[in-house]
């Protein structure tokens, strides 16, 4: 278990790194369902940009363990 201790902290610094992404899908989330309605192309792509960055990160976090 104290192996995993330095992954376990990157990982963590790796998810609260992530908590502007988070807060910038939320409001991108907000407006496509307050408007009941499909996301845009570009919202598309905003939405699938932001998650491949915090993929990136993530895997980054683990990466360096």
């Amino acid at each position: 278990m104290l192996a995993a201790l330095p992954l376990i902290a990157s990982i963590l610094s790796a998810v609260a790194a992530d908590i502007p992404i988070i807060q910038e899908l939320i409001q991108l989330l907000e407006g496509i369902f307050e408007g009941k309605r499909e996301p845009s192309e570009a919202e598309w792509a905003q939405l699938v940009a932001l998650a491949e960055r915090a993929h990136a990160d993530l895997q980054g976090a683990q990466l360096k363990t």
